[in-house]
């Protein structure tokens, strides 16, 4: 009979894996950790899980157990010339720095599996360098998997795994035998393979500070956020100054390490070593495009409209609707007054960033700016407070000092999602269009989850034409914005409600499909 894992001994599992493997198993995959252990019992004839878990944690046996765990458990499907975008800044751009420093050039690769990655790599050095016999080149590739490795190192592969190599490159560099394909051993010398578990120190594998360029996409996803950073820190030691890190598309930094700069170029985003030395980003500031604005229960897509102008509108709307209350009840200008008096006489410790969040919620954006300019300077300058800050002088419609505070706030978090986003309604406002664009696309890839910037870019690709996309971000923004945080609402939402944004969107889409 097949063994059976209870819940209590498979959340023990899950603790150990996630201690020993860095290995995340979140609820909904915990029937594929079940699976896997089920397996390893059967096949270490271990009837009860008291019984596997004493295999996996005695010292005569835990290090082989873990390691067939971590086969089993870790995804290996992969090809050659995966995310052909960051190929191509590695031939662009990490591989013209090598040369500019003496045609030397080292390359990692964590968690490459059977090896199609680094492989890729050493053909397209092939391709692009008539002079590699000059170079002095390392690829390096490790993975837990021993399995994947042993594949690795002979080279052979099955049809499915040159699904996106182009023929030219398959005759080039293969030989097919059978139903195999065999790479060409001039491409096999320049990559070496090594077993190592990332979620171990190897302080002396990860203190050397000598790649170029460490590949490690599709990896972080799977790991707790706690052995992340562990790991970043450990590709950090191991970089040269100033030198790439590339991830998978789903991943990133946002709210895991603040040790590299964010580029994009090539239609694709990754990393780039930040040294000590550096206060702020070094990289030329990421630009993106416009949007529509919002009139009544209507949404409008006219050429000298923006989102701003919708923002600006919603504070004159409260402005209005504040006069007509005073004009019916004179005593609630006292108490506005009143309001206003008591935070304008308040000392800096009085206010708090909470204070000045209720004053947001309740659309009061004039004093909600006075009161966050009565903080104390060392209040001031926190992440919070110039986020809280470049919200209000967007909605009150000081651009430019709303786009210097963003610039602030990206030199302490070039990862915050917010400040990219508010970065894109400043751009456009500036009439940057491109910039605007590159700015929601940099606050999506950063957190895919934020309602506005899809909104806002499905709103500026309708406005320049492009309806298929505009459908596509729209169509997102309309799902995310039923489930947007609260409070995000508040602070990005330009004094919308929900069901204000999600009719915005519902009227949007519908216009977006009537022109497909």
């Amino acid at each position: 009979m097949k063994p059976r894992l209870e819940s209590c001994g498979l959340e023990r599992l899950r603790q150990i894996v996630a201690l020993e493997l860095g290995l995340e198993f979140s609820d909904d995959r915990l029937d594929y950790l079940a699976s896997a252990a089920e397996r390893r019992m059967s096949e270490r004839a271990r009837p009860s899980v008291e019984s596997y878990l004493e295999l996996v944690r005695s010292a005569g046996s835990r290090k082989a157990e873990l390691r067939e765990l971590a086969e089993a458990l870790t995804v290996t499907e992969t090809f050659f010339f995966r995310h052909p975008e960051q190929l191509r800044v590695f031939t662009q751009v990490v591989l013209e720095r090598a040369r500019r420093m003496g045609r030397r050039l080292n390359v990692l690769c964590a968690g490459c599996a059977s090896g199609e990655e680094p492989y890729s790599l050493a053909m397209l050095l092939h391709e692009t360098l008539p002079d590699i016999d000059a170079w002095d080149i390392a690829i390096t590739g490790v993975d837990v998997n021993p399995a994947m490795l042993a594949k690795a190192e002979r080279g052979s592969y099955a049809d499915w795994s040159l699904r996106a190599t182009a023929i030219e490159l398959r005759s080039r560099y293969f030989e097919e035998r059978g139903r195999e394909f065999v790479l060409a051993q001039r491409v096999r010398d320049l990559v070496r393979f090594e077993e190592l578990n990332l979620a171990e120190a190897a302080p002396a594998f990860w203190g050397t500070r000598r790649f170029d360029a460490i590949f490690c996409r599709n990896v972080l996803m799977y790991f707790t956020r706690e052995m992340s950073r562990r790991v970043l820190a450990r590709l950090g030691g191991a970089l040269r100054p100033s030198a790439f890190l590339f991830l998978g598309h789903a991943e990133t930094l946002r709210g895991v390490s603040d040790g590299y700069h964010l580029c994009h170029t090539h239609e694709t985003f990754y990393y780039r070593k930040r040294e000590p030395s550096e206060l702020g980003p070094s990289d030329p500031p990421l630009q993106a495009g416009p949007p529509a604005t919002f009139d009544g229960a209507r949404a409008g897509v006219d050429g000298a409209s923006s989102w701003l102008d919708a923002i600006q509108g919603a504070s004159q709307r409260i402005e209005q609707l504040a006069a007509r209350q005073l004009l019916a009840d004179p005593a609630a200008a006292t108490q506005r007054v009143t309001s206003a008096e008591a935070l304008a006489s308040a000392t800096p410790r009085d206010l708090s960033l909470s204070n000045i969040l209720e004053l947001v919620k309740n659309e009061r954006f004039v004093e909600a700016l006075d009161a966050h300019r009565a903080l104390s300077s060392e209040a001031a300058r926190g992440r919070e407070a110039l986020l809280l800050l470049a919200v209000l002088l967007t909605n009150t419609g000081a651009h430019a000092e709303a786009e210097a505070t963003c610039r602030r706030l990206l030199a302490l978090d070039e990862l915050h999602a917010g400040a990219h986003y508010l970065m894109a309604l400043c751009r456009e406002q500036a009439g940057d269009r491109s910039g605007a664009i590159d700015h929601d696309r940099t606050a999506i890839y950063l957190d895919p989850s934020f309602s506005m910037p899809h909104l806002h870019l499905g709103l500026t690709c309708k406005r320049s034409g492009d309806l298929p996309l505009a459908e596509r971000e729209l169509s997102h923004a309309l799902a995310l914005l039923a489930r947007e945080e609260p409070q995000r609402l508040i602070l990005f939402g330009g004094g919308f409600s929900r069901d204000a944004l999600l009719g915005l969107c519902r009227a949007e889409l519908a216009s977006a499909g009537d022109g497909l």
